[in-house]
């Protein structure tokens, strides 16, 4: 199954690029050009991961990354022009997983969608291998845990 990437960004040709990209790497692509049919768009379609632009109109990166950290652990790429440390501190403050300054290239959006999914999947396949090692009585041999991480 097609993992799905929710980008939200005001300038439409961004999308356009982000979209076309990202679906030629096999992935299904959602887009919203504002704070507010983002966060619609979340709720609806429960997204694998968000792409996300901080100035939008509605309702601003900074609140919709808030809001959706409030209910849900979906990876967060930040894809902005604000360059500055302190948005890179807010961003982490905020709950976003990653940070792209724009401009970059679509290659690169691309491995940082793959690099956070992948690790993100590791993860849930990792947990329930170490959850049932804590928890036995006689835990299995350190050798047959997964160490990729």
């Amino acid at each position: 199954m097609k993992e799905k990437i929710l980008a939200i960004d005001s300038d439409p040709f961004t999308l356009s690029v982000v979209k076309q990209v990202l679906e030629s790497a096999g992935y299904r692509v959602l887009t919203a050009l504002d704070g507010e049919s983002g966060l619609q768009q979340f709720h609806k379609s429960e997204p694998d991961l968000i792409l996300l632009d901080i100035m939008l109109s509605e309702v601003d990166g900074w609140k919709l990354c808030r809001r959706i950290r409030a209910v849900s652990n979906v990876p967060i790429i930040i894809h902005t022009a604000l360059e500055s440390p302190e948005h890179m501190l807010q961003a982490i403050k905020v709950g976003a997983n990653d940070y792209l300054v724009k401009p970059v290239t679509p290659e690169v959006i691309q491995i940082h969608v793959d690099t956070l999914l992948k690790g993100c999947i590791q993860r849930e396949q990792l947990l329930p291998t170490w959850l049932s090692y804590v928890s036995s009585p006689h835990p299995p041999e350190l050798e047959s845990l997964p160490l990729s991480v």
